[in-house]
């Protein structure tokens, strides 16, 4: 993960500062090289505790230059380290000192520059440096960096909703669902750019492979290049149409415009999916030093036992949450019996109800609790205790969102037995 550029721009500042003076050093010795030398000549020379602080600084100097991964951060690294050594070291007063001491016939022609002279050429420079780079960044700028996504430049704006707002005027009966996965905020970039935002309808076609949406001959998808590719890897969708193909600057494919339909068996397929998603998933995690089998709701992950892991990981910043299921069922198997307290669970602000079935062994009629709270902002965490202590092999936990449908997404970030 990259750092963003509004936490680097506070360097800007100290960097113009520094370069100014830097500059203005380097002009000053243009400016009458022969008064800079005789003044440099005055000092002390290189002594043995000067040379050892220049070796020193030589060595860390092309240490830390050698370790950089990047030869465009090394190479100024050793040229300011080799600098800053020599001028450490009394090396250049020594020099400064026998150039200036020998007789005029050795000793070179040195110029003398107004301050003018010196001020009109450094405007020039500068100046046509500046309209270069303004010249290059218009030009080339928009393929300095070829990662136009999400975790790039974000590239779109007015240039995609431009086409959209004229493909709106030109087809009005279509309902276009524009991807969001290309930028932060997109909605608000839509609302910025649409007249109407309630023209467009922002939402990733990953919905309707997910489940089955609304999908008809008027409706136009607007996708990322990975969403299309996803699309085309999908059993679910059929008679794939490219309408257009918007380019990122270098000229890859940056949005299709994509219309499609679902398979004739499209209801079959969604039904045995939500028959998969309904039965337990099960993995084995480390609980308080013990490997116990968990058997567990089908989780919104990729990793669906790593996922698990996030409620027990001592971590209140991590959660898991189920994919459509409420509630959130977890059921742990011990190696051996243990006895269970009270129990602590981060849901967040969620009102819920915890039931809690403890079996003495597998098989046995279960001890039922049911405790409900509701979790704040401040307090996202309840913590319960059990009317007594009881002895538990088996221990299921049932979190009921009570505000939440049978299909919703239900949270814990931590779950702590007693």
């Amino acid at each position: 993960m990259q750092i963003s550029i509004t936490r680097t721009l506070v360097f800007v500042i100290p960097a113009a500062i520094l370069t100014a003076i830097g500059l203005e050093q380097v002009l000053a010795w243009i400016e009458d090289p022969k008064k800079r030398l005789a003044a440099l000549s005055e000092g002390l020379g290189p002594t043995p505790r000067r040379l050892i602080v220049a070796f020193l600084i030589l060595l860390v100097g092309i240490r830390i230059a050698l370790l950089s991964r990047e030869s465009s951060n090394s190479f100024p690294l050793l040229a300011l380290t080799f600098i800053l050594a020599l001028q450490v070291s009394g090396v250049l007063e020594r020099w400064a000192a026998s150039f200036t001491r020998a007789d005029s016939v050795t000793r070179p022609k040195l110029w003398t520059f107004s301050s003018t002279f010196i001020a009109l050429a450094a405007f020039v420079v500068l100046a046509g440096a500046n309209v270069r780079m303004l010249n290059d960044a218009l030009t080339n700028g928009p393929l300095w960096f070829r990662d136009y996504g999400m975790g790039g430049m974000q590239y779109g704006g007015f240039q995609i909703f431009d086409i959209v707002d004229q493909y709106k005027r030109e087809h009005p009966e279509t309902r276009i669902i524009f991807s969001p996965d290309w930028a932060n905020g997109t909605d608000v970039v839509a609302r910025y750019f649409l007249d109407d935002f309630s023209s467009i309808q922002m939402g990733s076609v990953r919905g309707h492979i997910v489940q089955k949406l609304p999908l008809d001959d008027n409706t136009l998808f607007i996708l990322t290049p990975q969403e299309y590719d996803l699309l085309l890897t999908s059993e679910k969708l059929t008679d794939i149409q490219v309408d257009r193909i918007i380019p990122y600057p270098d000229g890859n494919p940056g949005f299709y415009f994509v219309k499609m339909r679902y398979v004739d068996n499209i209801d079959e397929i969604f039904a045995e999916e939500k028959a998969a998603r309904q039965a337990l998933r099960e993995s084995i995690l480390t609980i308080n030093g013990q490997e116990v089998k968990v058997r567990h709701s089908f989780l919104d992950s990729d990793f669906q036992d790593k996922s698990m892991a996030l409620v027990f990981d001592q971590d209140p910043f991590t959660v898991s949450k189920t994919f459509e299921t409420n509630p959130f069922v977890i059921e742990m198997t011990f190696p051996e019996p243990r006895t269970i307290e009270g129990f602590t669970i981060g849901i967040g602000i969620a009102n819920v109800r915890v039931t809690l079935r403890c079996y003495s062994e597998a098989g046995a009629e279960p001890t039922v609790y049911t405790f409900e709270g509701q979790g704040t902002k401040n307090e996202p965490e309840l913590s319960f205790d059990l009317p007594a202590a009881t002895e538990v092999q088996v221990l299921q936990v049932e979190v009921l969102d009570l505000h939440a449908p049978e299909q919703a997404k239900v949270h814990i970030w931590e779950l702590t037995l007693r």
